[in-house]
């Protein structure tokens, strides 16, 4: 017989240590049914526990990983079922994605009150009652109402999670989506699961991958403290571009029988370790490209590849992920993003405006008196299109593109005189709309900014 759909499981106990504590109630709830299981803890309901428990596809938990699993382990039922612990990814795997400035608490009450999705919240009870072994039928009433609500909260969290990722349903095979993996697995692992699936290609694991480190993304050394005319601009996802412009994917390919004849290794310009196609677009590039165009004309793709194209580094650097993973273009993925970024300085430069800070995607360019934000946008629609000269595959997506125009930008010196640099990924500035901005500072610097300005 097929199993049901879900269960959601909580437990009432005598303690919040998992290693100590007793179970008093058990309680679940059928969400389809509509049905609640409510259990006193004793010999006589254990066998109906564990048969409850097997006549379910998935048991859904808030925090049952540390908490409610070693629990009924401990109190033995056999725990070899298939889990899902909503806690756990709303605070380890999709937190940002769920919601970018974060969450002020994770338990089951705020979550519930600061992501809308139930005004009334969690029931109150004086945990003390939990220490009896009897109660009377008042007590066992509030029991009752308090479970229930958990058990139905913790649904509505699960309901939650399956609404907010049903985009990524399509993105992963129907193994993974019957598994819920769109939804509970690590980020870049879901990343390199998307790319297979996008690109065609067999998703396969290294068993024993060799511990290799890359450099981190790159962050230059800021060039002024401060500045009273400048612009932010912001490369359109750089190292998606890299990838696909490059052909970075396809090291290996059938249309090049002569070896490396014919294939990029830098046109004598760029300095790169691999060899990449010229001729045919790969599959991953072209799944890439697409998904691009996807996420500015498809609802909800946008939030698909912004997880996709910020996370590529970190998949196409990562042995573990072996169908995507090539030493060398994991090299050339850094050192080419870095040469085109050394290449784009030099060329504002050449056209009289400094680059005085990149943020991997984010450029800080300083706007010298006597020129403009026009000559500035004409100076760089030209150094774009000098780059693609340079790229086996440029792509009319490839830009810099203007964020913001600032009236004052403010860098931080090292607090040791020993460093006279300034400091990476600090600073402070203020829009020509008078609008603050500010990273890897906190508020009371950005307020003595602002009071000096």
């Amino acid at each position: 017989m097929r199993p049901k759909e879900f269960l959601a499981v909580d437990l009432e106990t005598t303690s919040v240590d998992p290693n100590t504590a007793e179970i008093r109630v058990f309680g679940a709830y059928d969400p389809y049914e509509d049905k609640h299981y409510i259990y006193k803890w004793n010999a006589h309901n254990i066998k109906k526990i564990q048969i409850l428990l097997t006549e379910y596809g998935t048991i859904i938990t808030f925090n049952g990983i540390k908490y409610d699993i070693p629990i009924l382990a401990r109190h033995g039922i056999n725990t070899r079922f298939r889990h899902i612990d909503v806690y756990n990814i709303i605070k380890y795997r999709r937190s940002t994605l769920i919601r970018p400035q974060g969450f002020d608490s994770y338990s089951l009450k705020a979550l519930i009150l600061q992501l809308g999705i139930d005004n009334v919240g969690k029931g109150e009870i004086d945990y003390n009652i939990f220490q009896k072994t009897a109660w009377t039928i008042n007590e066992q009433n509030q029991i009752i109402a308090y479970l229930k609500q958990d058990l139905i909260l913790t649904w509505k969290l699960w309901a939650y999670l399956i609404a907010k990722f049903k985009i990524f349903e399509s993105f992963v095979s129907e193994k993974d989506r019957a598994r819920y993996k769109h939804i509970i697995t690590p980020t870049n692992l879901l990343v390199y699961k998307i790319i297979c699936h996008g690109g065609k290609i067999q998703e396969l694991y290294d068993e024993r991958p060799k511990v290799r480190k890359f450099p981190q993304p790159i962050m230059t050394i800021p060039r002024r403290e401060e500045v009273h005319n400048a612009a932010l601009f912001k490369f359109s996802y750089l190292y998606m571009h890299t990838i696909m412009q490059y052909n970075l994917a396809s090291s290996e390919c059938e249309c090049c029988p002569y070896a490396n004849e014919g294939k990029f290794h830098g046109k004598n310009f760029y300095t790169v370790k691999g060899y990449y196609c010229q001729k045919n677009h790969g599959r991953v590039e072209k799944f890439l490209k697409q998904l691009y165009i996807d996420s500015n004309e498809k609802e909800g793709y946008s939030m698909v590849a912004d997880l996709v194209f910020n996370k590529l580094y970190e998949v196409f650097t990562t042995p573990l992920f072996y169908a995507t993973y090539d030493k060398n273009a994991a090299y050339d993925m850094y050192t080419l993003t870095k040469q085109e970024i050394k290449l784009m300085s030099k060329k504002f430069e050449e056209a009289g405006f400094l680059v005085l800070y990149v943020d991997m995607d984010k450029v800080f360019i300083q706007i010298p008196e006597g020129e403009t934000m026009s000559t500035l946008i004409s100076a760089k629609d030209k150094i774009i299109e000098y780059m693609k000269t340079k790229m086996s595959f440029p792509s009319e997506t490839f830009d810099l593109l203007l964020c913001e125009e600032l009236s004052y930008l403010k860098f931080f010196k090292n607090p040791t005189p020993k460093d006279p640099f300034l400091r990476k990924g600090e600073y402070v500035y203020i829009t020509r709309n008078g609008l603050i901005g500010s990273e890897g500072v906190d508020a009371l610097r950005v307020q003595q900014v602002i009071g000096v300005v």
